[in-house]
């Protein structure tokens, strides 16, 4: 089992305290919410999606590229 990075688990955190849901999140950022859910439960990543997620949740964008952890 891998490990969520830090990143999605802040995005979690803003988002229980923000008292939003990923359908809310993706509509208030014009992204689809099955890509919004995607990128905060780690499956994917995009550069840009991660940033504009950041900006509106108000949380530090990672350190360039995080890395997934690996499924070792």
């Amino acid at each position: 089992m891998s490990r969520l990075p830090d990143w999605c688990k802040n995005a979690k955190i803003a988002m229980i305290e923000q008292d939003l849901t990923i359908s809310q999140l993706a509509d208030r950022t014009g992204m689809a919410r099955p890509y919004v859910s995607s990128i905060v439960n780690g499956r994917v990543f995009s550069e840009n999606a991660v940033g504009k997620i950041s900006d509106f949740l108000n949380i530090p964008k990672p350190e360039s590229n995080y890395a997934y952890p690996s499924s070792e």
